[in-house]
């Protein structure tokens, strides 16, 4: 298209006869561009229209069901408040049913924690799913703390084994025995008198089976007088298990020492050295225990403790005659059966067997 004339430069009629016949000639042309714009635009518009329509379709679907997903947001503010109402009372119920147990893992960690100065508090079941954990409350010297970072290792495994019996001896449980491996380890001698106690009370109710390869359970059953069946388990060449009665220290040391003895194809030198020291193991194993017993009859004159065996709360500044001291030791049972008067003297009992060795 051409530049109008300026209407405004042209003088009178003839600028605008100038700018009509400039509108004749260029009207056409123009008409023609637009038409075919408005063609184009009309095609645009049919193909964006048939790309929308199948989306608008589902548009609209989504916006009927936004519409009933907004209605259906109405009750679940009281939904969630019902479900963790649920969870929390699943937790009480969970813990309730968890309290006798714990109440029992205390009693238990009571008699094997002994000189610890860490108490066992509550005991509660925590998490969901595969998140699902327990809680201990403990204190270390009357201070709520972390107690892992105060135990010791026999303490860790005294206070694991609070916590596992009571749930592997519950009444409803089909198995009517326990078996556990070697629970001794990394405990200090006062621990394994409280571990041989607590075996005992297990023991009321199924059958207990213990394997350990250190000898003080076995000494600790032996001197509570607890009835047990102690087996001494030997793999002999070609996996061959052999079960014996595991006797006293004194009757095996001096069983083998026989034993040996008797035997044509050992060479007198290997003889004349292990002999000798079977013989000696069991002296020095009839020493320590007449010295135990000297030292808990010692410690049980003492009138401090005359009260704990006599079952009375105060003592009293006179003691009593004292018992005979029979062969069948029945006066040091009373002793070794209770659990106070044991922990009270064990220091002394320490100290009076290694003076009398």
């Amino acid at each position: 298209m051409g530049n109008p004339p300026d209407a405004g430069t042209a003088a009178g009629s003839a600028g605008l006869r100038a700018l009509a016949d400039h509108l004749d000639q260029e009207i056409t042309p123009l008409t023609r561009e637009t038409r075919a714009l408005s063609d184009l635009a009309s095609a645009e518009v049919a193909r964006r229209e048939d790309r929308w329509a199948p989306v608008a379709v589902e548009v609209a679907s989504w916006c009927a069901d936004a519409a009933g997903a907004t209605d259906g947001m109405a009750p679940v503010t009281m939904i969630k408040t019902a479900e963790k109402w649920l969870k929390d009372a699943t937790d009480d119920i969970r813990n309730e049913r968890l309290a006798p147990l714990a109440e029992q893992a205390r009693a238990i960690w009571g008699m094997l924690r002994q000189e610890s100065n860490v108490d066992l508090g509550a005991i509660r079941l925590s998490g969901s799913a595969t998140q699902r954990h327990v809680e201990l409350d403990v204190s270390v010297d009357g201070t709520p703390g972390s107690a892992l970072g105060v135990m010791s290792q026999g303490e860790i495994n005294a206070l694991a084994l609070s916590v596992f019996l009571p749930r592997a001896t519950l009444p409803g449980s089909p198995f009517r025995f326990l078996v556990i491996d070697d629970p001794v380890q990394a405990m200090d001698p006062a621990k394994v008198d409280g571990l041989a106690r607590v075996l005992e009370s297990t023991a009321s109710g199924r059958q207990v089976i213990v394997f350990t390869h250190d000898n003080r359970l076995a000494q600790a059953v032996r001197q509570l007088s607890i009835p047990a069946s102690i087996l001494e388990v030997t793999r002999r060449p070609g996996s061959t298990v052999q079960l014996r009665t595991c006797l006293d220290p004194v009757e095996q040391a001096l069983q083998d020492a026989k034993a040996l003895a008797a035997d044509d194809s050992l060479p007198p030198e290997v003889a004349g050295r292990v002999v000798p020291g079977l013989c000696r193991t069991a002296v020095e194993a009839a020493a320590i225990r007449a010295a135990i017993r000297a030292a808990i009859i010692a410690a049980i004159k003492d009138v401090g403790y005359l009260h704990i065996l006599e079952g009375r709360r105060d003592p009293v500044e006179t003691a009593p005659s004292w018992p005979r001291l029979d062969r069948n030791g029945t006066f040091t049972e009373r002793v070794a059966r209770n659990p106070e008067l044991r922990l009270e003297s064990e220091k002394r009992t320490r100290r009076t067997a290694g003076e009398q060795l």
